[in-house]
């Protein structure tokens, strides 16, 4: 690791001081809200609010039974119930990988915007579509979080969901390091499922509340690269 890798790990330390300190000044999440159809509003249907309170507590719905292969909606996925991975596959689709922007070369701070909302996007993408070739393609050498991204990307995938393109409401530079910039990276609500420690059934199916991240960015070597990302699990 060159004397810059020490320095950009200094830059994820300040990540972390940032971020317990940002805390406080935060608003409070909403909470998220539980679905089961794929409504604008996210509103449950009659019979899908009937289905889920019979399964959360423990009792089947006597109305309903699996669908075939191509048949299942997104107001079948209640908590409980054993889906087809590729069931959720096709409820899910991945989205197109995302295009590095121009100012991703320019050492501005709307550049390290760019940059971050790039970044965070990518790390979504490679989450959903298992596709390692996307993560390396950013990774040079001085991403500290990639590591731990490549683990979780070994690991049995768990969630699907929507993708809300993010947006930086936040840009904090960093006086003791040149070229080195913390972004909060917000993304609108998304439905997505996740699925629980038993094989293949579902522990989740909800609207997320805003999804909001923070990435370190610093300029080096003639672009933008990513050093350190905070978010939750995956």
């Amino acid at each position: 690791m060159t004397m810059k890798g020490g320095t950009l790990r200094a830059a994820a330390v300040l990540l972390a001081l940032s971020l317990s300190a940002g805390c406080a000044d935060s608003p409070p999440e909403q909470s998220a809200s539980p679905v089961a159809s794929h409504s604008p509003k996210g509103a449950l249907s009659p019979r899908a609010s009937q289905e889920a309170s019979n399964e959360a507590s423990g009792g089947a719905s006597p109305s309903w039974s699996a669908p075939g292969l191509g048949e299942w909606t997104r107001e079948d996925l209640l908590p409980g119930r054993v889906v087809p991975r590729e069931e959720l596959d096709r409820l899910f689709p991945v989205w197109d990988k995302p295009e590095p922007p121009a100012t991703l070369t320019q050492p501005t701070e709307q550049g390290a915007r760019d940059a971050a909302v790039y970044f965070t996007d990518v790390f979504e993408y490679v989450h959903a579509s298992r596709d390692i070739a996307a993560l390396n393609a950013i990774d040079q050498e001085f991403c500290l979080s990639c590591a731990d991204i490549r683990e979780q990307l070994a690991r049995p995938r768990r969630r699907w969901g929507d993708h809300s393109p993010g947006q930086a409401r936040a840009v904090h530079d960093t006086p003791e390091l040149d070229n080195v910039f913390q972004v909060e990276v917000v993304g609108d609500p998304v439905e997505f499922v996740l699925l629980g420690a038993e094989a293949d059934t579902i522990a989740v199916h909800r609207h997320s509340a805003a999804d909001s991240m923070f990435i370190v960015v610093s300029y080096e070597e003639g672009r933008w690269v990513p050093v350190a990302l905070e978010r939750d699990e995956w």
